[in-house]
């Protein structure tokens, strides 16, 4: 069996790598990537609520993260939040809490990122007004959901906020859905360090990574982390008739 290098896994015919890495042996990485780091000038905040889902019931399972039950509930219960909240501009996404009893009680934090300003207290508390409404909509439109599988019956209080809004430094080690939801997320320490970890009910797998190559870049205004394989850059490698790659070694041409 062959070896896979960066936390690949051999299938018996080929090696399945991790993400940002490909290759034979999984040992190149990809040219750069973009982080969930807030945008510049931009601020990354937080709300706590809470909504009771009353078309599935709780079982004792749904209290270890790992298993089965807890990873098609959290799955679902992502694509729910994306479906309800995805239209409100700043949407980053959610990450579940406490899972209790009755029928199941979920108590979740959304996160949202929005434009620096004079007005951050007003944008805040529409921000927050938007996600409550949107909740308090969904329930009076969703009919009868009780014998529904594939969807959310959902139970909204009077306010379903149960916390303060709150600033976020970043979103390291959050999974968050999107067009692209990846079952690994990446916890960022500088561009030239990471971790990355399966979020897969059925495993727990953790890699480490240190690429001394890769450093920020904020043209855009979004952070990305770059290397010099990075095209159309200042600092990018002319390799003319070869190819840029990046190793754990660094960029260069071959």
């Amino acid at each position: 069996m062959g070896f896979c290098y960066n936390g690949g896994t051999h299938d018996g015919i080929k090696c399945l790598c991790t993400p940002i890495f490909y290759g034979p042996s999984c040992e190149f990485s990809t040219e750069s990537f973009n982080t969930n780091l807030p945008f510049p000038g931009t601020i990354l905040a937080h709300a706590d609520l809470e909504v009771t889902v009353t078309n599935f019931n709780f079982t004792e399972d749904l209290l270890d993260i790992t298993s089965e039950a807890y990873g098609a509930f959290e799955d679902l219960f992502h694509k729910e939040m994306m479906r309800i909240y995805g239209s409100i501009p700043g949407y980053e996404g959610v990450k579940i809490e406490t899972l209790r009893r009755g029928s199941i009680v979920v108590t979740y934090e959304v996160f949202f990122t929005l434009v620096a300003s004079n007005n951050v207290s007003q944008d805040v508390e529409d921000i927050t007004h938007g996600l409550v409404l949107t909740l308090k909509e969904v329930e009076d439109g969703q009919g009868a959901c009780q014998n529904e599988t594939d969807i959310l019956c959902l139970k909204v209080a009077e306010n379903p906020l149960i916390g303060n809004v709150t600033e976020t430094s970043d979103l390291d080690g959050e999974t968050l859905p999107g067009p692209h939801h990846h079952p690994w997320t990446r916890q960022v320490h500088g561009c030239n360090s990471f971790i990355l970890i399966s979020t897969s009910s059925s495993s727990s797998h953790t890699v480490s990574v240190s690429i001394p190559s890769y450093f920020a870049d904020t043209t855009g205004g979004s952070v990305s982390c770059i290397t010099t394989c990075t095209p159309n850059r200042p600092t990018s490698l002319q390799c003319h008739h070869g190819q840029c790659r990046v190793t754990l070694q660094g960029s260069s041409c071959l």
